[in-house]
């Protein structure tokens, strides 16, 4: 791309001095003697050659500036290229995380279940246990009832 824009600066530069020089030509050859004529020709080709100079430092000023610029974006570029893959990455863990985090919830949810049905296991197993303590002593007093009638059955039966 520079090669080609170096060439066409160059041409253009060359083009532009050849016309200077015609018109110049063409004026002088109304006016003057040959070395006035001669004289002049040499001052517009060394100004010429000074526009010259001056338009391929221009032109090797810019063309620096533009490898400059180029090389800027190459780093730009690189740089933009890290802050995806990291930006990628982020995401990635981030999603995992969301993973993890719904996966505790539903493991969270399902031990209280767990644990709640077990609390009512225990209620209920508590609650049979005083059940059946409650009829093993009703059973226990209605035995010591019996025997107590016994016993005073045989002593009044003894007696008589």
């Amino acid at each position: 791309m520079l090669d080609g824009l170096e060439t066409y600066g160059t041409l253009l530069v060359v083009g532009f001095l050849l016309g200077i020089l015609v018109m110049m030509l063409l004026r002088n050859r109304k006016a003057g003697t040959l070395e006035e004529r001669t004289l002049e020709l040499g001052k517009s080709v060394n100004a010429l050659k000074a526009e010259k100079n001056v338009f391929e430092r221009k032109l090797a000023t810019a063309d620096q500036r533009i490898e400059e610029l180029d090389e800027a974006l190459k780093e730009r570029d690189r740089k933009i290229e890290e802050l995806e893959t990291a930006f990628e990455a982020r995401s990635d863990q981030l999603e995992q995380t969301r993973t993890d985090l719904k996966t505790a919830v539903q493991q969270t949810q399902e031990l209280r279940r767990d644990l709640a049905d077990h609390a009512e296991e225990t209620i209920r197993a508590e609650a049979k246990a005083r059940d059946v303590e409650n009829e093993l002593s009703m059973l226990t007093s209605g035995d010591t009832l019996d025997e107590e009638l016994r016993e005073e059955l045989l002593q009044t039966s003894e007696k008589d």
